[in-house]
């Protein structure tokens, strides 16, 4: 007999009260955005849509001990632990809003409280947001899909994104569909900070080699590119892995397609990074050979979706080659690999992308 799951805390949320710590008032919680009711692998949260007694209807984002934490320790230090993480992505956000990141979603209110599940008592933690009107899993359905224009609109708000990131010497590490949240035809924002890390904020993943979603992470993430276990990922290393999520970002705009899963699939089983055993220099020229591949489809789509316009079509299919370029040394811009210039700097990235969009919209 198949047993079922005692669903978390915060998958019980709606119809509940709940106080916030930044503005007075309750927010009510309304539905679910994300199936509450079975918890799939990799489920750190569930969303919902809540609003507050002033009439403000917001996203609230909620997790509780039993997501946050996989452990066998004692109650107290998953407790201790979960805590740690809510403190983290709390403060994080709070850096991002003290240094105007406008293309960062930044939390409204937040707050904890306790909530029982048949007898057991666990702690709720949640986040509240302002409300977006989707997110960029939409481009996955070719029949749903935005266009160029709305393409190159989203990767210019995207390198914005991780240029404010980058400068305020934050790294996202989780960069994917999900995490692209649609407020306007022309404005989409960088949401989810869960997995950050920071040289501003000591935080639970700074040792963590693939802090974000492995299905997405650049290929020196899969393969432990010369990073010992317990040692803090160097910044550079993780701006470079950050640059790699937004070109993989551009090749879903169009493919409706992730380029790690993709190229993964191609590769011989044991070339895999779950089998591989040898060095990530010695796997390169397997990866390139499935990236080759993958980089074929992209331009056949870029292609149909610029319709007549090849020069758009040829300068995005560059820069997203330039960023997705498997080798971290030879990734980025190649104007950033000469003198002192910052390698991974997504500056000259932001005025093409811009570039593009006002061609693209007036054609």
């Amino acid at each position: 007999m198949t047993s079922i799951a005692t669903p978390s805390a915060c998958q019980l949320l709606e119809g509940q009260r709940l106080p916030g710590r930044n503005r007075p008032g309750m927010w009510t919680v309304e539905r679910a955005l994300s199936a509450p009711a079975n918890r799939t692998p990799g489920q750190f949260s569930v969303g919902y849509r809540v609003v507050h007694d002033d009439g403000t209807s917001a996203f609230m984002k909620a997790t509780d001990i039993g997501m946050l934490v996989k452990s066998e320790q004692s109650i107290l230090e998953n407790i201790r632990l979960a805590t740690a993480l809510h403190s983290f992505e709390r403060q994080i956000l709070d850096h991002c809003r003290g240094n105007n990141m406008d293309r960062i979603v930044v939390a409204l209110d937040y707050g904890e409280f306790p909530f029982a599940v048949d007898g057991v008592q666990d702690v709720v933690f949640y986040l509240v947001f302002e409300l977006a009107k989707g997110d960029a899993r939409i481009q996955a359905d070719a029949r749903n899909r935005y266009g160029l224009a709305w393409t190159l609109h989203a990767l210019h708000n995207l390198s914005i994104a991780v240029r404010q990131l980058h400068a305020g010497r934050v790294t996202h590490n989780d960069i994917k569909p999900a995490n692209i949240l649609i407020f306007t035809e022309l404005l989409q924002k960088l949401g989810d900070l869960g997995r950050a890390t920071s040289m501003a904020v000591r935080g639970p993943y700074d040792t963590m080699h693939c802090a974000g979603d492995m299905r997405y992470a650049a290929p020196e993430l899969l393969y432990g590119l010369s990073i010992s276990q317990g040692e803090v990922v160097p910044l550079n290393a993780r701006r470079a892995a950050d640059i790699y999520l937004l070109g993989s970002m551009a090749y879903f705009f169009v493919t409706g397609q992730m380029l790690t899963s993709l190229v993964h699939s191609m590769i011989q089983p044991e070339h895999r990074f779950d089998v591989w055993r040898g060095t990530f220099s010695e796997i390169l020229p397997y990866w390139r050979q499935g990236y080759s591949r993958a980089m074929a489809i992209f331009s056949m789509e870029i292609e149909k979706m610029a319709g007549g316009n090849s020069a758009i079509a040829e300068e995005l299919g560059g820069a997203t080659m330039q960023l997705c370029e498997p080798d971290p040394m030879r990734r980025g811009h190649p104007l950033n690999r000469i003198g002192n210039a910052d390698r991974y700097s997504v500056e000259r990235y932001v005025s093409l992308f811009d570039r593009l969009r006002r061609l693209a919209s007036r054609t």
